[in-house]
Parts: structure tokens; C-alpha cells; sequence
């Protein structure tokens, strides 16, 4: 005899009042994780557009002139090129005969460097430079009648201040520390693989079968983690010229090094020359047989010379006048217009380690000329990367905001 099995008891309604189950929620560490991902976003998105622009620009220029000195060679070969087994005067014969031939007198003195085999003068009261042939003394053009050199000459200063004098100096340096410090700092903590799986995926940009939105995240993302080490040694490095004391005081603090008496840290400690009642200031010509022996083994670089009463001449030479790898060995000196006595030195053989660093080895790196050829093209390389990653940045920004509207 079958036996009647009870129906089971129908589970019952909730009331209409009773609240709904409560979702689950996330750990605590998972939503922290979230909310400081969507910081270092913001922190990215917002410096990227920003002070990314300014760098952009300070990169484009850097790159460009990294290789000035062999564009503007080859533009202007007829002027920058002289056989290298012609006859040359004597640097007092090439003053005397420049100073004849063009009336004035001469305020500063840039030898032969970088490739450019003429002499680059500029003349008291004039605002041209020009280049003097070194076999005859002639001027053979002025900076302003060769347009390779007018246009590197203010590449160099949009590359420096943006062609905006003092502030500008102050928004590349402000902008540069952002990107060493923030933005690329911030692109690598949003690029970092969390997983093992992922690591492929974090340093290959998706060519095939990718949409383009995927590829244009992976350029910037790939591309950012490629150029980061580079864009953070030009930027620090750059940073340099716009805050210099600063950044001196940094470099001797992490050195352990005093600071060079070569370089006072205020105006007000700066050398004077001695003037007296009939004192007669020393000939350029005299100037370059004071110092005729001075730093052997290194070619003359630059002179100044002085109107200012009280004004001191200062000079500089180099261990290589040529594109070279390797540190530049740059000794100055500044000297008494009136006796030539030395009032400052510097030399590098002697300098503190802060001060070698930023003037020995900081100025060739920053160029890319440390390494040679090789780290130049990495310096033109890197100069670019901030402007490709600020464009495919804020085209991501965009269609985001476009679809978001």
C-alpha cells in the first residue's frame, strides 16, 4: 500500500516591508586598492595634460637639437668648413685683423668648437655676431644671414624658457620635475603588472587583430614604460638650468661635497675688478698672452671681455672642442680687467665631487653626448617619447569624454 508523501511546505513570500538581502561587498584592502587607482588616474590624466604639453615641447626642441651641430655644417659648409691642413693665424692676429677690418672692438671671443671650424665674434655695440675665417681673419656672415644657425638659436631658447625670459625658465624646470616626479612615477604604477599572466601583455603592443583603441592604449602604455627611464635622467638633468643653486645645493648635500669657491652662491660675493683713479684696462691681445699657458692640454674655448668699470673677464677652455663621448672638462677662469689677476678658478682636475657632477658630467648627459652616438639617438629618442605619449594620451581623454557626454 503506497504510502501519501506530504507535499513540502512552499517557502514563504518576504513581506513587502522586509529590506533586500545586502549585496556583497568587497574586502576592505580591494576598495582601498580601487580608490587609489583612481587617484593616481586623475594625478596622471590631469599632470599629463598639463605640464605633459610643456614637455612635449621641451622635448621636441631638445631633440631637435641634438644634432645642430652637424645640420648646421652641413647647410652651411661654405662658411662653417675649413680644410683641416690650411694655414691658420694666430689667435692675437685674428683679433688685430677682425678689429681692423670691422671698426670695432671685440667683446667676445668663441674659438672653433663643435665642428664649426670658423671663429664666432661679437663686436662691442653690435648685436650680430659673425664668423671669421680663421686663415685670413675676413668675416665671411653674421649669425642672422645663416638661417640654420637663427633657427637652432631659438630652438634653444624654446627649449630652455619657451622664449618666455625668466618665467620661462621657471614652467620647463616646474614642468620637467612633474614628469620625473609625478607623471612618470604615476605611469608606471598604473602600468605595473599585478599578475605573472600579465606581464606579456605589459610590454607588447597588439598589432594584429586589436581595434585601434587597443593599440593606441598600448602605445601609450608600452611605450611609456619603455621611454620612462630615459625621459626621468633628461628631465632631472635639464631641471638643472632652471633651478641651478638649488639643484647645486642638492648634488653637494647627497655628495657630502663643500661648495666651490669658483662659483659664490650669492651676487654679492661675486669678484670686482680693482679700479683706481688712471688705471688702464688690460688689450684683448694682452689678455691672450696672460694666459697663454694656462690649463695645458686644453684648446680655448670662450672670452669675454668687459665694459663695466668694475667688471671682470672671464675665459674658458675645454679638453675637446669636438663632439666627443666622455665628461666635458671645462676649466674658467675670471680675471682682474686692469692687473689679470685671477679672482676666481675653476678647475675640474681640483673641484669638489657635487661640483664635478653637475658641471664635468651633468651637461653631456643631458645632451646624450656621454656615450657617444649611441646615447646621442637615445636622447633624440627620448626627447621625443613625452610629445607621441601626450598625444596618444589625450586621445584616449578625449573619446573617453566624448562617450561619457
Amino acid at each position: 500500500m503506497a504510502v501519501a508523501v506530504p507535499p513540502s511546505r512552499p517557502a514563504r513570500a518576504p513581506h513587502a516591508s522586509a529590506p533586500p538581502a545586502p549585496a556583497a561587498r568587497a574586502p576592505t584592502s580591494a576598495r582601498r586598492r580601487a580608490a587609489l587607482r583612481r587617484l593616481v588616474v586623475q594625478l596622471h590624466l590631469w599632470v599629463g595634460l598639463t605640464a605633459g604639453l610643456v614637455v612635449s615641447v621641451v622635448g621636441v626642441t631638445g631633440s631637435l637639437y641634438v644634432f645642430a651641430p652637424e645640420v648646421t655644417a652641413a647647410l652651411h659648409a661654405d662658411v662653417w668648413r675649413v680644410p683641416a691642413d690650411a694655414p691658420r693665424l694666430s689667435d692675437a692676429e685674428l683679433v688685430r685683423r677682425v678689429e681692423a677690418g670691422t671698426g670695432a672692438r671685440i667683446e667676445s671671443l668663441q674659438w672653433p668648437l663643435r665642428g664649426r671650424d670658423v671663429w664666432w665674434i661679437k663686436l662691442f655695440g653690435r648685436d650680430a655676431w659673425v664668423f671669421a675665417d680663421p686663415r685670413t681673419g675676413a668675416v665671411l656672415a653674421t649669425d642672422r644671414s645663416l638661417p640654420a644657425v637663427h633657427f637652432f638659436a631659438w630652438v634653444l631658447e624654446a627649449h630652455t624658457s619657451l622664449t618666455l625670459g625668466e618665467a620661462g625658465y621657471l614652467i620647463t624646470g616646474g614642468a620637467s620635475l612633474l614628469l620625473a616626479l609625478a607623471l612618470v612615477s604615476s605611469g608606471l604604477f598604473l602600468w605595473w603588472p599585478r599578475r605573472r599572466a600579465a606581464v606579456r601583455r605589459a610590454v607588447t603592443v597588439r598589432w594584429r587583430g586589436a581595434t585601434w583603441r587597443r593599440r593606441l592604449y598600448d602605445l601609450h602604455n608600452v611605450g611609456g614604460a619603455y621611454a620612462a627611464a630615459v625621459m626621468v635622467v633628461l628631465a632631472l638633468t635639464g631641471a638643472y638650468w632652471s633651478f641651478p643653486d638649488a639643484s647645486q645645493r642638492l648634488v653637494d648635500a647627497v655628495t657630502g661635497s663643500p661648495r666651490d669657491a669658483a662659483f659664490p652662491a650669492t651676487p654679492a660675493e661675486e669678484p670686482r675688478s680693482a679700479w683706481s683713479p688712471g688705471a688702464r684696462p688690460l688689450s684683448l691681445a694682452e689678455v691672450l698672452a696672460a694666459t697663454d699657458t694656462l690649463f695645458p692640454g686644453h684648446a680655448r674655448r670662450n672670452l669675454w671681455m668687459t665694459a663695466d668699470t668694475a667688471g671682470v673677464l672671464y675665459l674658458s677652455w675645454i679638453r675637446n672642442p669636438r663632439v666627443a663621448a666622455g665628461g666635458e672638462y671645462r676649466p674658467m677662469v675670471w680675471l682682474d680687467r686692469y692687473t689679470g689677476a685671477p679672482l676666481r678658478v675653476y678647475d675640474p682636475a681640483r673641484a669638489p665631487l657635487g661640483t664635478r657632477v653637475t658641471n664635468v658630467w651633468l651637461p653631456p648627459v643631458h645632451y646624450g653626448e656621454v656615450g657617444g652616438l649611441p646615447t646621442r639617438v637615445l636622447a633624440f629618442a627620448g626627447g621625443l617619447a613625452p610629445a607621441g605619449l601626450w598625444v596618444t594620451g589625450a586621445l584616449m581623454w578625449w573619446r573617453r569624454r566624448r562617450r561619457g557626454s
